[in-house]
């Protein structure tokens, strides 16, 4: 299309120095989009074919530069959305890769825990079963268990506090 206006242009208003080839007509054209020379073209075509040179500037600066930088700034404005969902859904993937990971790492923590408490209860089983104890000796191992038992129970519960910091 503005191959077409280049060669309009060259075609009606060849008295134009500015028009004078479809290489300058094409120059003059581009220029005009850019905004450089509006009222010297206008006038130096209104002065060849009143009519002719009002109609063809008119038309090309409508079609040109508002439909032209329209279409211009919808490519742009399409990207732009394209884009932001592009973000959003990575995002959205990372929050469920880091809620997994935050998740198999809490099952892992109380894995240890369980498995820590268990190797405490064994030795206390062992203890029990392999000495002649006192009642009081009993009581001391099994505060000791609870103590250890709080504590492995606190250490989880710091592990969780800090994967909800990170989340």
């Amino acid at each position: 299309m503005f191959i077409g206006y280049a060669f309009f242009g060259a075609a009606v208003f060849w008295q134009s120095h500015r028009f004078e080839s479809v290489n300058r007509a094409m120059l003059t054209l581009f220029s005009l989009m850019n905004g450089d020379g509006v009222f010297q073209l206008f006038e130096e075509l209104t002065e060849l074919n009143f009519l002719m040179g009002q109609l063809y500037l008119y038309s090309f600066i409508f079609m040109f530069v508002c439909v032209g930088q329209n279409l211009f700034l919808g490519v742009v404005h399409k990207v732009f959305a394209i884009d932001s969902k592009r973000i959003k859904l990575e995002r959205m993937l990372a929050e469920e890769v880091a809620h997994k990971t935050n998740q198999e790492l809490y099952k892992k923590k109380k894995k240890e825990v369980i498995e820590e408490l268990a190797k405490l209860k064994r030795l206390m089983n062992q203890f029990d079963g392999n000495y002649d104890t006192t009642d009081e000796m009993k009581e001391e191992i099994a505060f000791a268990y609870e103590t250890l038992k709080k504590s492995l129970i606190k250490k989880l519960d710091d592990t969780a506090q800090q994967l909800l910091v990170l989340h």
